[in-house]
This record gives C-alpha cells, sequence and structure tokens, in this order.
C-alpha cells in the first residue's frame, strides 16, 4: 500500500484548531484584565489599552470565527463527497523549509495536472501540510493522487487526500 495521508475516511478528524485559538483567546482576556486594572488605579498608558484591547478581542474574534467556520465547512464538503481528485508526476517542485516561518517564504509548492499546492509546516491546520525534509509524502519525483477542496473562505486548496504513488517520475524542475 502507498504512503498515504487520509482525512476523507475519517472526515471528523478536520476540525479547528483550538488550542491555537485558546492562545489569542487567553491574549484577549489578558489585555482585557489589564485595561480594567490600568483604568482603575489610573496607569498612564491606559488609554493605549482602551484602544488596543477592544480591537484585538474583536479582530481575534472575527478571525477565529471565520477560520473556524472554513474549517467546518471543508468538513462538510468532504462529508458529501464534494472534493476534486488528481494524480499524475508532478510538474514542478519547490521543497519547504523543515521549519514553520511566519511568511510564506518557506512553503512547500508543486504542482500536478496544472493545478498547483502551496503549504508549509508551521501551518495549525488539519490539512495535510508536511514538507519533504520533515518526511513529507511529496518529494520532486513523486507520481501523487491527490484529492482536495476549494476552501469556501479562503479560496485555497485543502488537500484532504495525498497517495504518493509508485513507480517514481523523472524530477520536477524547482520554479521556486
Amino acid at each position: 500500500m502507498p504512503p498515504t495521508f487520509d482525512l476523507i475516511v475519517s472526515p471528523d478528524l478536520i476540525r479547528p484548531d483550538y488550542g491555537f485559538y485558546a492562545v489569542f483567546v487567553g491574549a484577549g482576556i489578558v489585555l482585557a484584565t489589564m485595561t480594567t486594572l490600568a483604568v482603575r488605579l489610573h496607569w498612564r498608558w491606559r488609554k493605549y489599552l482602551c484602544v488596543f484591547a477592544p480591537l484585538w478581542i474583536i479582530g481575534s474574534g472575527t478571525l477565529l470565527f471565520f477560520d473556524a467556520r472554513d474549517v467546518l465547512q471543508v468538513r462538510e464538503l468532504v462529508k458529501q463527497g464534494h472534493y476534486s481528485v488528481l494524480e499524475g508526476c508532478l510538474q514542478s517542485f519547490h521543497p519547504g523549509s523543515p521549519t514553520g516561518s511566519k511568511t510564506t517564504s518557506g512553503h512547500e509548492h508543486w504542482s500536478v495536472a496544472g493545478h498547483g499546492f502551496d503549504y508549509g509546516q508551521g501551518q495549525a491546520l488539519p490539512y495535510y501540510h508536511a514538507v519533504q525534509a520533515r518526511d513529507g509524502l511529496v518529494h520532486s519525483t513523486s507520481r501523487v493522487r491527490v484529492s482536495f477542496v476549494i476552501s469556501p473562505y479562503y479560496g485555497d486548496e485543502k488537500i484532504v487526500r495525498l497517495e504518493a504513488l509508485a513507480p517514481p517520475c523523472p524530477a520536477a524542475p524547482d520554479e521556486g
């Protein structure tokens, strides 16, 4: 059996990363507490906290809501069988960084059958995101079968199943 990443057989594993969300909610609670103390104790910088804390809470809450909604919509699409499947040799391949990065510069990029995929090792996502340097399934010589869903909110491809097939292909060019 070929190496496989598969969320199609267990779509309930597609769920929001609540631990990641807890960091932002926790920061909001700390900011709200500091703002309350700053107002009561008349700290010099209380006016900045009174602006920043509500902006943080509203902004984080909005982003978390839409991100969780997107993940749950992708899960429903997978449960209903609404995903696309492509198979073939890679047309291009750029290996990703083995460590997560704050930008997309460390992302792994590859394409098959004219369709491109992009992901990074440090992403807090329930979808496939293991780069070659961290024992990922995709290499420059890979023949793959990839099942993916177009994200309703972000519009990008979320890999929900990935198989590395035999035999290998000629090395795909690095179009970085």
